[in-house]
């Protein structure tokens, strides 16, 4: 079973799948641009990040095959991961365990 939904992944549709998750990102920016204006920025920053990394990545190997194509994706992770993480300790430190739905939205 695990080979058979591996096989589906090759390699060359690696900067598809980023295209596409970018793109699913990019909409539901725009929803919660529409929904929540002032917490609109704890999606739009991500998605700048992965297109920025996506867009090095594809310049270093178009393919994303060689390792070091993937590590401007590492470096924005790591990045954009401290500062969402910051962000949600600072949120569990003014709101505490009252909302745990504002929690979860960083997460």
């Amino acid at each position: 079973m695990g080979g058979a939904l591996y096989s589906g992944w090759m390699k060359a549709a690696r900067f598809s799948a980023w295209t596409g998750l970018i793109a699913l990102m990019l909409v539901l920016g725009v929803v919660v641009q529409i929904l929540a204006p002032t917490a609109a920025f704890l999606i739009a920053w991500p998605v700048l990040g992965a297109a920025l990394a996506a867009a090095v990545g594809g310049l270093i190997d178009p393919r994303l095959e060689r390792h070091v194509s993937l590590w401007p994706a590492v470096i924005v992770t790591a990045v954009l991961g401290g500062w969402l993480f910051a962000l949600g300790h600072w949120t569990f430190l003014g709101v505490g365990m009252d909302l745990p739905g504002v929690l979860a939205l960083i997460a």
